[in-house]
C-alpha cells in the first residue's frame, strides 16, 4: 500500500538511493512511500483518514467511520452482525479508497 502514496517533490531528495550497473553509479529518488521508512505507516494512515473524510458524505457514516477507526496501513478489522452487512462495507470500502486512487485488496 505505501507505494500508492506519493512522495511531494521536495521530499525526494530524502528518500535517495544509488543503483549501479558496470561501473556506472545512478544517483535516483523514490517518489512513492517505501517499505520501511518510519513515516509511511503514518502517512498511509493519514491518506486513508483523508479518503474517509473527504468522501463520506457519498459512501455513508458506517463506511467512513470503518475506513477511519478500523484500518492500519492496508489492514481492516471489524465485526458487522451479517455476512451481508459484511460484504457491503467492504465493496463500498472498495470503492471509497478507489475514487483516491487506492486500491485494497
Amino acid at each position: 500500500m505505501f507505494f500508492q502514496f506519493k512522495v511531494t517533490p521536495i521530499d525526494m531528495d530524502y528518500l535517495r538511493f544509488l543503483w549501479w550497473k558496470d561501473d556506472k553509479i545512478t544517483d535516483y529518488r523514490m517518489s512513492a512511500h517505501l517499505f520501511g521508512a518510519a513515516s509511511s505507516p503514518g502517512c498511509a494512515n493519514y491518506g486513508l483518514k483523508r479518503a474517509a473524510k473527504d468522501f463520506e458524505e457519498e459512501f455513508g457514516s458506517c463506511v467512513a467511520d470503518f475506513v477511519r477507526n478500523n484500518f492500519y496501513v492496508d489492514d481492516g478489522l471489524l465485526s458487522v452482525d451479517s455476512e451481508r452487512e459484511a460484504i457491503e462495507i467492504a465493496d463500498k470500502s472498495k470503492k471509497l479508497l478507489a475514487k483516491c486512487g487506492l486500491r485494497l485488496h
